[in-house]
Parts: structure tokens; sequence; C-alpha cells
């Protein structure tokens, strides 16, 4: 068959497919039309699943999954995530979720398919995760089966549940059967459990359900070009929800899905080669992860192939517009397109979009655009009324992203799951500790976390401010602020920079500058230049992993 024909062809089935699950038009546009096309009714008779086994049908032979140098089509995907399936069918474990304890993995994905074709939610456990974390996740879900290899077991084996383990236990699943299930999965029923931090210590955790997922694909559809031909990797940990949008956005297109190893992770110059080697065309990234690919880009661009990116999508953190200069000078705004998105796991991944275009970098703001079609945002004030244009108010969110509450969790879940004042019939808003305000054009600049804005020397201070002072300074590329209280001490303030050469500015210099653009109550307490911002296993800055001398800031340091 020529070459054109085929692929004329397969978008027009990628069509078909989204039409006979969703029974929904092509249009592309943030329109009323649009979101009442998205009404929740829409999809209570379609799961991922459904739309999976759709996709299967018709790209069987096409390579689903890489990593390193194997790879796996997508029948053979199906499978064996069917003999997954029928195993915990056959057990009838009482819990609404089933574990899975695994690296990414082929073992990984097949685990997520076939927990969620015999009717259960998946919950992801990061293996680099503290015992302590761990077991409080376990012992809140309570599942009865974990799906994990025997390298792990020690770990589970203080937990009253039962253990599969793919390398020891697989022979079990020869015997199961390759066939689909017949099992009726409809769109309310859970399709995973996320556990996020909590500001107690205790992680909580949030069931997302079939539709959450199912809309936020459709959404996307309305406004990115992914088809079979792209190659998305999964960068992120299974346990950090960006990995939902990672795995799901090349499975439910027929893509290819590059799974990379948590070393490869935090190693940019092996994953910039591996970008190059596979053909990526679409990155997932946080901020912090992306800075330091563009100071891998710098110097390997010139010794390798090309890229072949066609989006880089921002997500998991606050993205500072002005650290994509280099890049923007580089390789422009179109190819790839740079989107940001803004979200958290209790509203399903994403639910705003933001193309970055050149005035966004000369304004030095962080936009994160509109909500997504089937999404609505209102920006409240403290007395829960709407926010006029250019005033700052907390994002309220609600629509078909949003959950229905954290797990086990019911006290917490009436504060921050409250009912939609603007609706008249019974939603509920979710309420994000997100602050941010509608610019000119009507779309959304986010300004940081309400806890971001802290109370010191009797001043409120919001830190992206003192973040944005220190980058106007010549020789610093990129720099953070935050807080620190030493025992029966006041809040410090503590920023933490990437500076363009390897000389060190003594702190007293730093200080003379600032005060171009800061008030005196806003200057930082220490500062401390880095060569990288330490990453979290989530791809996050993580500020716990420098080692600035938190004894030596005193009074005297300041001066």
């Amino acid at each position: 068959m020529e070459r054109r024909n085929f692929l004329n062809m397969s978008e027009r089935h990628q069509q078909k497919i989204l039409s006979e699950c969703l029974g929904l038009s092509s249009t592309r546009n943030f329109s009323g039309d649009l979101n009442k096309q998205l009404a929740k009714h829409n999809f209570d008779n379609i799961s991922l699943i459904s739309w999976f086994e759709s996709i299967v049908e018709y790209y069987s032979e096409r390579t689903a999954l890489v990593l390193n140098n194997n790879r796996m089509s997508y029948a053979e995907l199906n499978k064996r995530a069917n003999q997954v399936a029928h195993y915990l069918l056959g057990k009838e474990p009482g819990s609404k979720c089933i574990g899975i304890f695994l690296e990414s993995s082929f073992e990984m994905v097949i685990s997520i398919i076939g927990i969620l074709k015999a009717g259960y939610a998946y919950l992801p456990i990061d293996i680099n995760n503290a015992d302590e974390r761990i077991k409080s996740i376990l012992n809140d879900a309570k599942p009865e089966i974990v799906i994990t290899k025997s390298l792990y077991l020690n770990t589970l084996s203080h937990f009253s549940l039962e253990a599969f383990c793919f390398d020891c236990d697989y022979p079990v699943l020869l015997h199961s059967l390759a066939l689909n299930p017949r099992k009726d999965i409809k769109g309310e029923q859970w399709a995973y459990v996320i556990y996020t931090s909590g500001s107690t210590g205790m992680p909580k955790g949030v069931p997302i359900a079939h539709y959450n997922v199912i809309h936020l694909f459709r959404a996307t559809d309305m406004l990115f070009d992914f088809s079979d031909k792209d190659v998305w990797t999964c960068f992120h940990s299974m346990a950090f929800d960006f990995s939902v949008w990672e795995i799901w956005g090349a499975l439910l297109k027929g893509g290819t899905l590059v799974l990379v190893p948590y070393h490869i992770s935090r190693n940019p110059p092996k994953f910039y080669e591996l970008l190059v080697r596979e053909k990526v065309t679409v990155l997932n990234q946080t901020p912090t992860a992306f800075r330091l690919l563009i100071q891998t880009d710098d110097y390997l661009s010139n010794k390798t192939e090309p890229l072949s990116l066609r989006y880089v999508i921002f997500g998991g953190e606050m993205l500072n517009v002005t650290s994509l200069q280099q890049w923007l000078n580089k390789y422009g705004y179109e190819r790839p397109k740079l989107i940001n998105m803004y979200g958290i796991t209790e509203t399903t991944v994403h639910v705003t979009f933001h193309k970055i275009q050149p005035d966004d970098v000369a304004s030095n703001i962080s936009p994160i655009g509109l909500p997504l079609p089937g999404v609505i945002i209102h920006l409240l004030n403290e007395a829960g009324q709407p926010v006029k244009e250019n005033q700052v108010g907390e994002i309220y969110i609600a629509g078909l992203g949003v959950a229905d509450g954290y797990l086990n969790r019911p006290e917490l879940s009436r504060q921050k799951f409250i009912p939609n004042p603007f609706e008249k019939s019974p939603s509920c808003l979710y309420r994000t500790g997100d602050l941010a305000r509608y610019m000119e054009n009507g779309e959304l600049c986010y300004l940081g976390r309400i806890d971001n804005q802290i109370q010191i020397r009797g001043f409120r201070i919001e830190l992206g401010e003192i973040e944005s002072a220190m980058r106007k300074l010549s020789f610093v590329k990129d720099a953070i602020a935050t807080t620190y209280r030493q025992e029966q001490s006041d809040l410090k303030i503590v920023v933490v920079y990437q500076a363009w050469a390897t000389d060190k500015i003594k702190h007293k210099e730093i200080r003379r500058l600032l005060k171009e653009y800061l008030p005196d109550y806003m200057l930082p307490d220490f500062t401390e230049m880095v060569a990288e911002f330490p990453m979290s296993k989530n791809g996050k800055l993580d500020l716990s992993q420098i080692g600035w001398d938190k004894d030596g800031m005193t009074d005297e340091r300041v001066m």
C-alpha cells in the first residue's frame, strides 16, 4: 500500500475510533458548544480499556513499547495484559485497587493495563520511596495484591498482602487466557489511585475515574495533533501523575512509548542521546529537568543527529519562561512547539493549555493559558468572590477532570472539594491553594502557591518577585528563592542560584546589587551558588539536597 494512502487511512481511523468511542465531533475550538459536547454523560460507557482495545485492533503489529534495545508490539502488550487480567479475575481480590511496585519496565505497563482490564484501579508505588512513605500508602490503600519482582519482596514482607512476582510467578500467567476479558468497565470506575504529599507529612490518595482520564485526552485531542506516528517518552515515575499523560498519550493514539530507566532520566547526556536515537517527537518535562536538557543541548547538539521533537510540554511545577531564552534563540517557537500546562493530581494531570509566544519571554511571567474544554476555572478572593482582571485570586477548578475526593480522608475532602456555588446542578470546586490572575487577553498567569506568599519582617512577600530580581543580575542564569527557620529564630530568605561563570560572587555584593530592584525587607539572608538545581525523583526541584551551611546563616552574614 502506498505510504500516503496508509497515513490518510490511519488518520481517518483515528477519528473513527474517537467518534465511535466518544460520540463527539472533531471541532478544535475553545467554545461553549465544545464544552457542551464534553458533558459527563458522553463518558459513562467508555473506559481506557475499550479505547485501548480499539487501538490494538488496528495497530496490532506496531511497536507499542521500547526499553533499551527491546521492543514490544501492541498485540503482545495486549496479550500479556490479558493474562494478568485473567489471573486477577481468578483471584477476585476484595480491594478496589491493585498495587504495582516495579521500576520503569514492560512489566510496569503490562500490569497497569492488566489491572484495568480486570476492573480494578492501579496503585503505583515508587520503588525509590522511603520505607515510611511506602508503609503509609499500603496501610491507607490496603491493596490485597501487589505486583512486583523478587528483588523488592523484602520491602513488602511486613504487610498483609499477596505479592505476585513477575520473574518467579510468570509461569502462572502462561496458563491464563490471552483473550480480552469480557468485563464491562464503566467510566465512573476508578482507573488509578495516586498519592500526593500532604502538608501534615501524611500522603493522601487521590482516586481518579476512567471518565476523568478520557476527558483529559478527548479535550487535548482538540488542541494537539498527536498521531500514531508520534514517539513519546515515559520519563517520570508512575507514582507521579505526569506518567498518566505520557503512557496513555502514546497508547491511545497507536504511538510508541519509550520507557526511560531511572538512571538515564538522571543523566542528561544519556537522556539526550536517547531522544536522538529513538527520534522522540513528544517530550514531557518539569521545568527543572528541561533546564538541564537545555544545558546538555548546548554542548551535544553539534555532535549528534538533530532532535526530532514536535512538542515539549511542561507541567509539574511553575515555569519561568525566561529560562527558555537560550533554547528559543536556537530552535524558535514552532519546531518544537513549547506548551505550558497547569494542573494537579486532584484534577487529572492538566487543566490548562498555553503555547509559549515571544511576548511571554519579554514579559517575564508564567502564563498557563486557558482552561481545557470541559474545565471551568474560577479565580476567587478570600471571601469566595470572583476577582477582576489583573487582581490576584486563588484558583478553583470545576469540570470533568475533578476527582470526587481523597481516599479515607473525609474531613480533608470537605475542605478541598467544596460545593460549587456557580452551578445549579450539584457539583464541586477543587480549591487548589494556587494563585493566579487574568491577563488582558483573558488568559491566566500563574503566580505560585498561596504559601509561597510569606509574611516576614511585618511584610507580605512573594518569593517569585525575589527570583525575578535575581535573574536581572548579569551573572545569574537562574534562581530559586525559599525560606528557612532556625530554632528560636526568625524566618530567613534563602536564594539558590546558577551562574553563567564559575566565580562565586560574595553574598554582600549580591545584596548590594539587589537593592536596585528590591526593598531592604525582601533582600535574601543567604545566597548559595550551585552548578545544577537538584531534582527529586519526580523531576521537581529538591532544595533539601543542597548542602548549604544553615548553622553559618547568622545576622553577621547579611550585613
